[in-house]
């Protein structure tokens, strides 16, 4: 199932996540979460208009949010668009934790504009990971198939990818041994997991060949 409104699509998985995240949370977590990642996407979209092209689509998947450019972008466009979406999040970053000291200085509530501050610098250091179809992996792929060739670059980003991969898996494993609670990193790397999977055209137990995954034609956060 997928909602369509306008240029945007939304799929029936993240509209049940979203659901699911307003159900369980009081508000205040989520508007923090949406804002950060709309923030994040502006600067995809500002970067997109700088060059003189638009987002002819948008997807909101389970996976992330995907920007389809009306044209195409050429290697060195790709690399600034895409990575303008990590700097807008170090900034909304940096300004929500300055305007959050401000309001704590005057005796003010600042929860809200500490956890933006929060959301937005995870969401800047994990897209800024090399791990496709992070903003991370795009920029790398875009850089060597400019410098090296679109499928020397494929393979390289498939080494990045699956490296970071296992190292957040075990990272994350030996997290929840110790902590017997915490999940938060091994479900991050799961989802990096199935993310990379699906975004890159492997199917578990597939035998058709792959797709090519530095084609340039998606944005994808």
């Amino acid at each position: 199932m997928v909602i369509e409104v306008g240029r945007l699509k939304v799929s029936g998985a993240a509209l049940l996540a979203l659901l699911a995240a307003y159900f369980f949370d009081s508000g205040e977590v989520l508007l923090a979460a949406l804002v950060s990642v709309a923030f994040h996407e502006l600067g995809h979209v500002a970067l997109l208009r700088l060059f003189n092209r638009r987002a002819q689509e948008i997807r909101l998947e389970l996976w992330g949010v995907s920007l389809r450019p009306d044209a195409p972008l050429s290697y060195g466009q790709e690399i600034v668009t895409t990575a303008a979406g990590p700097a807008m999040s170090f900034l909304l970053a940096v300004l929500s934790a300055w305007a959050a000291n401000l309001q704590a200085a005057r005796g003010a509530p600042a929860s809200g504009l500490y956890l933006m501050a929060g959301f937005s610098l995870v969401f800047c250091v994990f897209n800024a990971l090399p791990v496709y179809p992070l903003d991370g992996g795009k920029v790398i792929c875009a850089a060597a198939s400019a410098l090296l060739g679109p499928d020397t670059a494929e393979k390289i980003l498939c080494v990045t990818s699956c490296a970071v991969i296992a190292a957040l898996l075990i990272a994350g494993a030996a997290v929840l041994i110790i902590t017997r609670v915490n999940f938060s990193l091994l479900l991050a790397a799961a989802w990096l997991l199935i993310g990379y999977c699906q975004r890159s055209g492997i199917r578990l137990k597939s035998k058709r060949k792959r797709k090519n995954i530095g084609s340039g034609q998606w944005i994808r956060s």
